[in-house]
């Protein structure tokens, strides 16, 4: 929880970009469907490529071991940035894809008293298993709709009840 402002040292697999783009598997890739051995062989891919991404190292664009480099951020507390920046607790979309602190990010958010009518929530690099996750929105009043991508879409309870 960020409760001043406060430098955090992040780490960046050598190459992100490339890794999260190869990382789909079996839509329309010509992997198959879920069950055949196609897609559990990419899957197990994929898997294998995430490990290496959570291990410090990834595989580059062409197949080589690339160290992991290291960023300092300036991070503020989310009512900081809410009274800079005169944001509204009520509105539309919340979306979140923070390369492996979302978790932390939405948690910080929705504990703040903001509540937007729809989250979508890339859970990928995160520490905490997205079913924590999905049970602790759920529990703050959200209903979880579906996956899209890489993304995970929840609805505020009773947007469209009369």
């Amino acid at each position: 929880r960020v409760l001043r402002k406060e430098t955090l040292r992040l780490k960046l697999g050598g190459d992100v970009v490339q890794m999260e783009s190869a990382l789909e598997v079996g839509d329309g890739d010509g992997t198959g469907g879920k069950d055949s051995a196609n897609w559990k062989h990419a899957s197990n891919a994929r898997d294998a490529k995430l490990a290496k991404l959570r291990g410090g190292s990834s595989v580059g664009a062409f197949g080589k071991e690339t160290p992991a480099r290291y960023v300092d951020v300036d991070t503020l507390p989310i009512h900081e940035i809410a009274t800079k920046c005169h944001l509204p607790t009520d509105f539309g979309l919340l979306s979140i894809d923070a390369e492996g602190v979302g978790d932390k990010v939405l948690r910080e958010i929705l504990n703040a008293g903001f509540v937007p009518r729809w989250i979508l929530y890339e859970a990928m690099h995160n520490a905490e298993p997205f079913s924590v996750t999905k049970a602790y929105v759920e529990q703050l009043g959200w209903r979880y709709v579906r996956k899209i991508g890489w993304n995970h879409v929840f609805e505020r309870e009773g947007m469209f009840e009369a």
